[in-house]
């Protein structure tokens, strides 16, 4: 993936989260008026994950440069020919990537950064992989 910032970066963290790369859902309404979140077992758990990977570093502050990749499960029905062929190739199907970084951004709120606001550019791609997961980097953007 070839991503392109001006702006030289400075302090920058990078964290992995296995398995298959989740969008986020809208929240649950039920017909009495009650209100839930179907996904905060699975934010749980990816907070977490991102916790342990973070380490207690001080939250990032000021413009962000965000770098992600989600790698996609290969369909199990595919033949070891055509797995071979799409690996590192573009996803094309559902989920869409908007759906999934908006998870990703609410998972790091408050962990690596206060508010997903200071993200100022962003660069990310979906591709095939037989090792499901997301990558991401966050990196602060320093203007002279």
């Amino acid at each position: 993936m070839n991503c392109f910032s001006a702006a030289p970066k400075g302090t920058s963290y990078t964290y992995m989260i296995p398995g298959n790369p989740v969008p986020l859902m809208r929240p649950r309404y039920h017909h009495s008026g009650r209100i839930w979140d179907a996904q905060a077992l699975l934010k749980e758990k990816a907070a977490e994950i991102i916790k342990l990977q973070h380490r207690n570093q001080p939250l990032l502050s000021g413009a962000l440069h965000m770098e992600i990749v989600f790698y996609m499960p290969i369909p199990k029905g595919y033949s070891i020919k055509k797995k071979e062929r799409i690996r590192g190739k573009p996803h094309t199907y559902r989920p869409d990537f908007s759906n999934m970084l908006k998870l990703v951004e609410d998972v790091c709120q408050d962990i690596v950064y206060k508010e997903d606001c200071i993200i100022s550019s962003l660069c990310g791609s979906k591709v095939y992989s037989e090792m499901p997961r997301t990558e991401v980097t966050f990196s602060e953007i320093i203007y002279e």
